[in-house]
């Protein structure tokens, strides 16, 4: 009996160090979070699945769970949408890609230290890509219409064969540029994007102030010690070109070929061209930029701390409209577009989300004005001192929230916000609004909007992923 006993024990005491019960179940692990807190993950279970998967569908309104993912006992650190794939970042550290239409993982990435900023993918890919796509298929299509004809062209064949092999050529060398970029411990990594496979490294000069901006052919980082964004060429990491500012730069450079832009910590927005290095021209603001902006077809839109929304023509600096209000602005705008039918006409409805006040304020410190902002984005026509008809971007007024932290997703006939105490999901009237019922999100601490697919990312303590959407 005395043996039997040393003998559990044994087995018991090995089990732990190895991470499981003495019955082969995984025990649970504790870990510190970059806030210092404490969090133990409970061990990975079918029937924790279940658990969350039934307080989703009898608590939430997004209800309808399109499918579920599990990294596994690993706390997450940050999730983040780039193409067909959500990123993860777990404090383990590893890095994970989940595809957004099933919840499959698709790879996983051992990381030596964690990652600074969040990564970034090549911008103007998915584009050349599809534009290239295009191109083979519709060569496809002549060359067998031609060769289907009575009189075909033997000599008109040929060329098209061949230029279809240069396509084909250049879709090859495109396709190896399909990676994605980060930072961390003073080291540039480069991934491909759909395999995980490290592809290479290299040893930054620089302290990086701000993630990167990716191109096919450039990459542009901030430099926290120089106030400069370097631009190094996506091959080597040659350091081929730098565009200086008056201030620290913190928000991500923006890059539209051939154009640059970013912010400062003086309040300024600077556009370059990157080709030339030829300063284009400057916007301030009277405080400084601390959040990144949003662009979107020719329009910056810039939260500042001085108080102000602007939106600003991106090809001349020009101010297209502000909003003032009465607290900063520290976290970047978003944008949530609609297609509306009416009859054969199709339209698209955009309007704009941004927090006034920081996040993080208490109650005793917040302003009256501190509040999540919805504006709709006009555009109207107009004449000129010459009678000639033009048009001008403004805006439309919607709602101001002063409990909402983030606009999260817009359902059938909610409106959907996180909360400042950013547990409490607040369904909201979409057009003046005002709460319809509140829900707990407690059990997801991490929260991912996917705006295009209208589902919602939520994730648990322990590892747990689900995407869900309105019935």
């Amino acid at each position: 009996m005395a043996l039997r006993l040393f003998y559990l024990s044994l087995v018991a005491g090995i089990s732990l160090l190895l991470g499981t019960s003495c019955w082969g179940k995984k025990a649970p692990v504790t870990v510190t979070t970059a806030y210092g807190a404490k969090l133990t993950i409970a061990p990975e279970d079918p029937r924790q699945l279940d658990y969350y998967k039934k307080k989703i569908e009898e608590t939430l309104p997004l209800n309808r769970v399109l499918w579920e993912s599990v990294i596994g006992n690993e706390a997450i650190k940050t999730m983040a949408l780039r193409g067909e794939f959500i990123y993860v970042e777990t404090f383990t550290p590893r890095l994970y890609a989940i595809r957004t239409d099933t919840g499959t993982r698709q790879w996983q990435f051992s990381l030596a230290k964690p990652i600074d900023f969040p990564l970034a993918v090549v911008s103007d890919f998915p584009q050349r890509e599809l534009a290239l796509r295009t191109e083979i298929n519709n060569l496809n299509k002549e060359i067998v219409e031609e060769l289907k004809s009575a009189g075909r062209d033997e000599l008109k064949v040929k060329s098209m064969r061949t230029r279809l092999d240069d396509i084909k050529s250049t879709y090859r060398v495109l396709k190896d540029k399909d990676v994605i970029y980060f930072t961390a411990g003073g080291m540039l990594f480069c991934l491909d994007r759909t395999s995980g496979k490290q592809l290479s490294q290299a040893n930054l000069s620089f302290v990086p102030s701000t993630m990167a901006m990716a191109s096919l052919y450039y990459i542009f980082i901030g430099a926290l010690d120089r106030n400069w964004v370097y631009q190094l060429d996506a091959g080597d990491y040659f350091e081929q070109n730098w565009f200086k500012a008056n201030a620290m730069i913190r928000t991500k450079p923006h890059y539209e070929h051939p154009m640059l832009y970013f912010g400062t910590d003086d309040g300024k927005i600077y556009s370059y061209d990157a080709e030339s290095n030829a300063l284009r021209w400057t916007f301030a603001t009277e405080k400084g930029i601390v959040a990144d902006f949003l662009m979107d077809e020719d329009t910056l839109y810039i939260g500042s701390t001085d108080y102000a929304l602007y939106a600003v023509d991106r090809y001349t600096g020009v101010l297209l409209w502000k909003i003032e209000t009465g607290s900063p602005i520290v976290t970047r705008p978003t944008m949530d577009k609609r297609t509306i039918y009416q009859g054969d006409v199709q339209k698209t409805e955009r309007t704009l989300y941004f927090r006034s006040g920081a996040e993080s304020r208490s109650t005793s410190g917040r302003s009256e004005e501190d509040a999540l902002y919805a504006v709709d984005l006009l555009t109207v026509m107009e004449k000129d001192d010459r009678g000639n008809d033009v048009t001008r971007a403004t805006y439309k007024f919607r709602w101001k929230f002063p409990q909402g932290r983030q606009f999260l997703l817009r359902g059938k006939d909610h409106c959907y916000v996180l909360g400042l105490d950013n547990k409490t999901l607040y369904a909201l009237n979409s057009d003046d609004g005002k709460v319809k019922k509140t829900y707990s999100l407690v059990m997801f601490p991490s929260r991912l909007s996917n705006l295009e697919a209208g589902a919602l990312y939520l994730a648990t303590a322990d590892g747990y992923i689900f995407a869900v959407a309105e019935r």
